[in-house]
């Protein structure tokens, strides 16, 4: 039986509890807002109950956190951080530092590394700038491409193909239309 499984494609073994935790943190994940219970619920076809257990494990470990005054549950930054000790992100971080550190000290500004994620740009890296007072984002911090200078200068040097699909991710991610026109012209300038 477990070889007709193994030809069929289909696992051998199957863990429903840690399938339903893992669509609980992608559809937070897709969400461009905060869910509740019931909102989580609904999105995954499953009963409250079904999922009460998991959200209180996902909050005990801290993947989660839920908003005390609108009970609507958010993904920490606690994923990010695991996949920074990823050995591909370990070496990006180990080539970035450095060059990071030593335009802070030349610039006496905080700079910062981001990459392009479904939309967003994400910070990975960042260096102190200044000798009195320092500003950086916070590792994991995300923000939209489309309004962060940093993702400006990701999209301007990207092929126009390429940068018509991120500004698509973009798009799906906006609370509000994006103008692309008024983006395209100051992506030229």
């Amino acid at each position: 039986m477990a070889d007709d499984a193994k030809e069929s494609g289909k696992p051998t073994y199957s863990a429903p509890a840690l399938t339903k935790g893992l669509d609980v943190l992608e559809l937070l994940a897709e969400a461009r807002a905060p869910l509740t219970m019931k909102e989580i619920a609904e999105g995954l076809g499953r009963s409250k109950n079904e999922i009460f257990r998991m959200l209180i494990a996902l909050q005990e470990r801290q993947y989660i956190e839920r908003n005390a005054e609108t009970d609507a549950y958010s993904l920490t930054d606690k994923l990010f951080k695991l996949g920074l000790h990823t050995p591909s992100a370990q070496d990006l971080m180990s080539a970035a530092m450095p060059e990071l550190t030593q335009i802070a000290g030349d610039s006496n500004q905080s700079p910062h590394l981001v990459v392009f994620n479904h939309g967003l740009t994400v910070v990975t890296a960042a260096a102190p700038g200044g000798e009195d007072m320092a500003f950086t984002l916070r590792l994991g911090y995300g923000r939209l491409a489309t309004d962060a200078t940093s993702g400006h200068v990701i999209l301007a040097f990207q092929s126009p193909k390429v940068a018509a699909r991120m500004i698509d991710e973009c798009a799906a991610h906006s609370p509000a239309p994006l103008d692309r026109d008024a983006l395209e012209k100051q992506l030229r300038t």
